[in-house]
This record gives C-alpha cells, structure tokens and sequence, in this order.
C-alpha cells in the first residue's frame, strides 16, 4: 500500500511518516495541492494511495477541500466501491465545526493531535488497514 501524507509544520509530517513506517511507502506533501496533484498523479501511473492523511489547515488548499476533491476524482472515476483511498485527517483541531464538515465529505477518520502512537495505530485497525508485514 502506498501513504499520502499532506502536512504544512515539517517535524509533523516527519513524525507522522515515522509512526507510519511499515503500513507502506510513504510520500510526503506540504500542502494542499501538492496533496492533490500527488493524488492524481498516482493514479495515473497507476499507483494509487490506499491510505491519505490530511490536516486541516495548509497553505493552498485546506485539508477538506483536498477530501472534497479526492472524492470527487474517485466519483468521476468510477472509484468509489473499489480503489476507494481510506482518508484519515490528522489535525490540532478538534472544533465540532471541522469534525463534521470532514465526515460530511466522508472522511474515514479523524485523529486528534499531538498524536499518540497506540491511537493512531487502533485507528487505522478500525478502518482495516494493517501493516504490511502484520
């Protein structure tokens, strides 16, 4: 499986790539349209990205417009029963505001920084995605 992680603050998205070493590559994005040209661009060579994390708040795009988009693309691609991406948004914030606006884009996920290791982990069980080697 290949990682999208889209995070403007560098030591996060570092960390972030770290807890998830051994779930798949990773690459790595710093805001949110390099998240979404990434995005794209994987799946037209054909490598698409089984798991996106997002934050919310990134310079050019924010974390739920890129999640509206990546839907978007899986609806206009005939993606959304297989080859569905599962999208987790990895954020400081915790507003109920920003929680439901994600879900009603349908992210999968929400996880609540400064993140925990086992948390992140029992999430992503949740959602069926393991480690590549579990």
């Amino acid at each position: 499986m290949r990682v999208l992680v889209a995070e403007d603050d560098r030591a996060c998205r570092e960390l972030i790539a770290a807890m998830l070493k051994g779930y798949g590559e990773t690459v790595m994005v710093d805001d949110g349209q390099g998240a979404i040209d990434s995005f794209i661009e994987a799946h037209r060579l054909g490598t698409p990205f089984g798991l996106v994390c997002l934050d919310i708040r990134m310079p050019r795009k924010d974390g739920t417009e890129v999640l509206g988009e990546i839907r978007q693309f899986e609806r206009d691609n005939s993606l959304e029963n297989s080859g569905r991406s599962v999208v987790l948004m990895i954020t400081g914030l915790a507003k109920y505001e920003d929680v439901k606006a994600a879900f009603k884009k349908r992210c999968d996920g929400y996880v609540v920084k400064p993140i925990e290791m086992r948390q992140l982990h029992a999430t992503l069980s949740s959602l069926g995605i393991s480690k590549a080697n579990d």
